[in-house]
């Protein structure tokens, strides 16, 4: 061992300043912007600008699930940050502390180096877990706040102490306010914590120490959803009601499959089948108490993604529980290792980093599987694409209607983050989720996307007063006289919208934006005189798009 002044330098800590760099350096790299993180800005703004957690001044929309993490950057902003740099903050550190974590839980609750430094190194490696270090949602901070919460509850079961517990209590009250659905997460920890202190110290005492542990984040609970209540008139957020009554268990289990497939996992998988059913005959109880919980962990988890259908994103859904699957999988694997040959043991190991390496690759190259899963490649084209994106679109949103008046256009769109952010204009989520007036009215079924069921019907949309429906934006491009739709948009459209007239808004140069003029508004004839704002019907005859790309206005038949 070495030293340097009063520094020890040891394998240990050589192993976590690299695997800490190359993960810092490989997350950087990865680094990306998604629209839905703008739904959470859109709140963070408002709030930083004195109107409080809104969707607009003297709005009662609950459409953000993040509390906690939309107040913190709330905050930054109101000290001067960016909300992109903002959530940077918040999210980056929190991947590499989560890196930290799982390497002290590992080590304590297998004693093993070996298996404390794959699993450490699977995690840091992985694709999804690196990708949303960044990405502008609260991801890789509440998965920061559940290790905290499982390494404070590993040190409590080995050197107890009643200060673990406190700190069990805070993390846990932080995840619960950061989202949610974390009570799935930590429910093992909190059985776990009482069924050890029934056989430390009998009913009572365990019912009286369980009664404080468990305070604070019910407490913390309670507050958030009576401050729902009181501040939107709803305890729970919209997504609530979007997500929740019906399962999904055949989309979810498409979710899982993807996620599986994308990472050539089934050979690691099939491995740890045979294990449970030939190879592990020394049952060892001290090792299966941690395995058991980690097996909960998991199983509670996917039992939810099944439920809900999983999500949209490339598999952040899945995230969560990535750093218990490697932990439990390296465990058998190696302590499996004296009746398995290492070289097939590192040839399943080969083949799951393997995988790590490759996912980009493999599901990056199809943007978007037939799953409706967006790349986080894709994800970032919406908001960086170099001659159309949704920044610009709704930069322009502004620069043409925008004056801070209750008059000013009103736009429907079903991208509901970068779009209204940029705008600032009163913008209608056609899903719902900011919107709730959409979900309440039970509209069509859109298509199997979690959270994007239902969409405002034109009905409802002329109601709420919109006057530009941009729908999933579709890119247009001019060539002489002829308008084509660019081979990277994605329609995603499901009620008719031909007997509303199309125009197509000017973005910059030769390139446009398709949308539905519902409501006149003299600001948009204002436009279109200008030539700033093209009315379809001028051009219809020479408007074309691929066999995937058509405009609604003109190919959709009419819904009933």
């Amino acid at each position: 061992m070495l030293s340097f002044g009063k520094i020890k330098i040891t394998p240990e800590r050589c192993f976590l300043t690299v695997i800490l760099f190359v993960a810092a350096y490989l997350a950087f790299d990865k680094r990306f912007m998604q629209d839905d993180a703008y739904i959470s800005f859109v709140y963070a703004r408002n709030f930083a600008e004195g109107h409080g957690l809104v969707w607009y001044p003297g709005s009662n929309e609950y459409g953000y699930t993040n509390f906690l993490f939309t107040l913190l950057v709330g905050i930054l902003m109101k000290l001067g940050f960016g909300p992109e740099s903002a959530s940077y903050l918040l999210t980056f550190p929190s991947a590499l502390i989560t890196l930290l974590l799982l390497y002290g839980i590992a080590k304590r609750i297998t004693t093993s180096a070996p298996v404390a430094y794959i699993s450490v190194t699977a995690l840091a490696l992985n694709h999804t877990f690196l990708s949303y270090a960044t990405g502008g949602l609260e991801t890789s901070f509440c998965i920061a706040l559940i290790m905290a919460v499982y390494y404070q509850l590993i040190c409590w079961h080995q050197d107890s102490g009643s200060k673990r517990l406190k700190y069990i209590a805070a993390f846990a009250s932080l995840a619960l306010l950061t989202r949610l659905d974390s009570a799935l997460l930590l429910f093992p920890a909190y059985v776990f914590m009482l069924v050890v202190m029934l056989q430390r110290s009998g009913v009572k005492p365990a019912i009286r120490t369980m009664m404080w542990v468990s305070a604070i984040p019910t407490a913390s609970v309670l507050a958030l959803l009576g401050f729902g209540y009181a501040y939107y008139g709803h305890a729970m957020p919209s997504t609530f009601d979007a997500k929740f009554g019906t399962w999904y268990v055949l989309q979810g289990f498409k979710y899982i499959y993807a996620f599986v497939k994308a990472q050539t996992y089934a050979p690691l998988l099939l491995f740890v089948i045979w294990f449970f059913l030939v190879s592990e005959k020394d049952f060892v109880p001290s090792k299966w108490i941690y395995r058991s919980v980690l097996l909960s962990v998991i199983g509670i988890w996917l039992f939810y993604v099944l439920h809900v259908g999983g999500d949209f994103m490339e598999f952040r859904f899945l995230l969560p529980i990535l750093p218990f699957f490697y932990l439990l999988l390296f465990d058998l694997l190696i302590d499996n290792g004296k009746r398995t040959k290492p070289v097939f043991l590192g040839a399943i190991t080969g083949i799951m980093l393997l995988g790590n390496y490759m996912q980009p690759y493999y599901f990056q190259a199809k943007m978007m599987d037939k799953n409706l899963i967006e790349s986080t490649g894709l994800l970032n084209r919406w908001m960086h694409g170099t001659n159309y994106n949704w920044p610009m679109l709704g930069k322009k949103l502004n620069s043409y209607f925008y004056t801070g008046s209750a008059n000013d256009v009103k736009i429907a769109v079903t991208a509901a983050g970068a779009i209204p952010y940029f705008s600032r204009l009163f913008a209608i989520d056609q899903h719902g989720l900011n919107t709730r007036s959409v979900i309440a009215e039970g509209g069509p079924v859109y298509q199997k996307r979690p959270g994007h069921r239902v969409k405002a019907s034109n009905k409802l949309l002329r109601a709420l007063g919109a006057n530009l429906i941009i729908d999933h934006p579709i890119f247009i491009r001019k060539k002489g006289d002829s308008y084509r739709c660019l081979a990277t948009t994605i329609l995603i459209t499901h009620e008719s919208l031909a007997e509303i007239p199309a125009v197509f808004i000017h973005l910059k140069d030769e390139y446009y934006v398709l949308a539905h003029y519902l409501k006149q508004h003299p600001k948009v004839e204002e436009l279109i005189r200008q030539g700033l704002i093209i009315r379809h019907a001028d051009v219809k005859n020479n408007t074309r798009c691929g066999k995937d790309f058509i405009i609604p206005a003109l190919e959709l038949p009419k819904s009933s």
